[in-house]
C-alpha cells in the first residue's frame, strides 16, 4: 500500500515539473513578487486616499472656518470724497465686541495723511456699509485699529495664546482685488531670515486687498495679520504680539495719529541704530581696500565681480541692505539701510577716462528710499577732499540730507566717497541711511569713515 502511495506521488511530481517546470524556490519566488506587486499597489492607493483625504479635510477646514466666521470681517474702503468711489480697498477683522477692527496702517494711510480728501466705510459680508474712524496706529509694524460707527455684532475673533508650530497649516483670509472674501490655505514657517522686524513667512498667496486681514489656526484664532507678498506662494504676516502691543497701549493713547506716527518713527530708529552701532563691523578686504564686513543679523550682504572687457576694467563690488521697510506713504518709504563699496582697477584706461568712469559712477548713486516732493526737501549737499588720519590716500566725499517736512527732525542722508589719487585704482563707497535723527547721522559717518580704508 505504501510503495503504490509512493508511485503515484513520484508520478504527479513529475506530471507537475512538465507542465510547470519550476523549482519549487522558483515558485515561492513569483508568488513573493506578486503579493509584493499586490501590496505595493494597495500602499499606492492608499496612500492617493489618504492624499485626497488630506485635501478635502482641508478644503472643509477652510470651508467650515470660512462659513462660521465670515460676519466678523470686512472690506475696509477709502473713499475719495470728490469722485465718491473707492480709492483704495483693504480687509480687516473684529477683535472686541464694541465695534473695533484690526487691519494695516496701509490700507487707511490715505486718509490719515489727508483726511479732507478721503473718508472710511466698512463693507460687511452681507453688504452693509459702515462708516468707521481710525482710533489707533502703529506705523512700523503696519497696523491700525478703527471703530465702526455703530457695531452690528458682539461676534469677534479670538487672539491665540502661542504661535503655531513650524509646518502647521494655516488660512489667511481677505479680499483679494475686490473679488470677495477668500480663504487661503498655507503652511507657518515661523520668523523670516535677517529680520528686524520678525515678519512671519507664510507659504500661500496673499493678493492686493487682502492686506489687514487675520490669518487664524484650525481654531480659528487669530496667529497674525496679512501684510505683503513677494508673488510664488512667499507672503509675509505682522506677528500677533505686535497686534496685542496696539491694543495694549493703542486706545488709551490721547496723542493724534501724526503724533503716534513720529514717535513711533523716531523711536524705532534710535533702537535700530542702536542694534546698528553694537554690531561687530568686521573688516574685510575689497580689492586693496579695506570696506565694513558683516554689520548685524538683520542686514544681509552681497558680492560680485566683473571683467568689463569693453570698458576695459575690473570692477569688484560688495552691497549689503536691509530687507525690511516703514511705509508712510505709496510715495514715501523709510527705515531703508543700504551700503555699497565698489573697487576698480584698469590698465588701459588713460587717467582722464578712468576718473570719468568713477565720475560716471558717483552720478548713479541715489537714495536707498522713495520720497516724493510732498514728503521731503530737496537734498542739500556739502562736498570736500579729506584725508583719513592713519592713510595717505585722499578721498573725495559727498554728503547730503534732506528733512521729512510732516516729521521734522528725521532725515534721509546719502553719502558718497572715491580715492582719487591712486594710479589707475579706486575705491568708491556709498551708504543711505533714512528716516534717521541728526546725531545718530553723525556718529554712523565717523565711523563709516574710520573702517574704510
Amino acid at each position: 500500500m505504501l510503495r503504490q502511495l509512493q508511485r503515484e506521488l513520484s508520478f504527479l511530481t513529475q506530471r507537475f515539473q512538465k507542465l510547470c517546470p519550476l523549482s519549487f524556490q522558483q515558485v515561492a519566488q513569483q508568488l513573493c513578487r506578486l503579493q509584493l506587486r499586490r501590496l505595493t499597489g494597495g500602499l499606492l492607493l492608499m496612500a492617493l486616499v489618504s492624499s485626497n483625504g488630506l485635501l478635502a479635510q482641508s478644503t472643509q477646514d477652510a470651508s467650515q472656518l470660512f462659513q462660521s466666521y465670515q460676519d466678523r470681517l470686512f472690506q475696509i474702503r477709502t473713499i475719495d470724497i470728490a469722485s465718491g468711489s473707492k480709492a483704495s480697498i483693504g480687509s480687516g477683522f473684529a477683535i472686541d465686541s464694541e465695534g473695533t477692527i484690526a487691519t494695516n496702517y496701509h490700507v487707511v494711510s490715505k486718509y490719515i495723511l489727508h483726511p479732507d480728501e478721503y473718508y472710511l466705510e466698512a463693507l460687511t459680508f452681507d453688504k452693509k456699509k459702515i462708516p468707521i474712524d481710525v482710533i489707533s496706529i502703529d506705523v512700523v509694524n503696519d497696523l491700525a485699529l478703527v471703530k465702526l460707527d455703530s457695531p452690528i455684532s458682539k461676534d469677534f475673533l479670538s487672539l491665540a495664546i502661542s504661535e503655531p508650530q513650524k509646518g502647521e497649516q494655516i488660512f489667511s483670509l481677505g479680499n483679494p482685488r475686490d473679488l470677495g472674501m477668500t480663504v487661503v490655505p498655507g503652511t507657518f514657517n515661523g520668523r523670516t531670515a535677517h529680520s528686524y522686524y520678525g515678519r512671519i513667512l507664510f507659504s500661500g498667496s496673499v493678493n492686493p486687498g487682502m492686506s489687514g486681514g487675520p490669518v487664524i489656526n484650525n481654531k480659528g484664532e487669530v496667529i497674525g495679520v496679512n501684510v505683503a507678498t513677494s508673488g510664488n506662494q512667499i507672503s509675509f504676516l505682522v506677528p500677533l504680539d505686535k497686534l496685542k502691543q496696539l491694543l495694549e497701549t493703542g486706545k488709551s493713547s490721547e496723542e493724534s495719529l501724526s503724533e503716534q506716527a513720529y514717535d513711533q518713527l523716531k523711536t524705532n530708529q534710535n533702537l535700530l541704530m542702536q542694534r546698528l552701532f553694537e554690531g561687530q563691523w568686521q573688516p574685510m578686504a575689497l580689492g586693496d581696500a579695506q570696506v565694513i564686513g558683516e554689520l548685524t543679523g538683520f542686514i544681509s550682504c552681497w558680492g560680485e565681480s566683473n571683467k568689463r572687457r569693453e570698458e576695459q576694467f575690473n570692477e569688484v563690488y560688495r552691497r549689503c541692505k536691509n530687507s525690511e521697510y516703514i511705509y508712510i506713504a505709496p510715495d514715501f518709504y523709510t527705515g531703508i539701510i543700504e551700503m555699497e563699496f565698489f573697487w576698480y582697477e584698469s590698465e588701459k584706461l588713460s587717467n582722464w577716462q578712468f576718473y570719468k568712469m568713477l565720475n560716471d559712477s558717483f552720478a548713479s548713486a541715489s537714495a536707498g528710499n522713495m520720497a516724493g516732493e510732498e514728503h521731503v526737501t530737496e537734498f542739500s549737499c556739502d562736498d570736500e577732499f579729506v584725508q583719513s588720519d592713519n592713510s595717505k590716500h585722499i578721498s573725495k566725499t559727498i554728503y547730503c540730507v534732506r528733512e521729512y517736512k510732516q516729521f521734522p527732525g528725521l532725515y534721509d542722508v546719502l553719502f558718497l566717497s572715491s580715492t582719487v589719487n591712486l594710479q589707475q585704482k579706486a575705491l568708491v563707497s556709498h551708504y543711505t541711511i533714512s528716516g534717521i535723527e541728526q546725531k545718530q547721522a553723525e556718529q554712523f559717518l565717523k565711523r563709516f569713515m574710520e573702517q574704510v580704508q
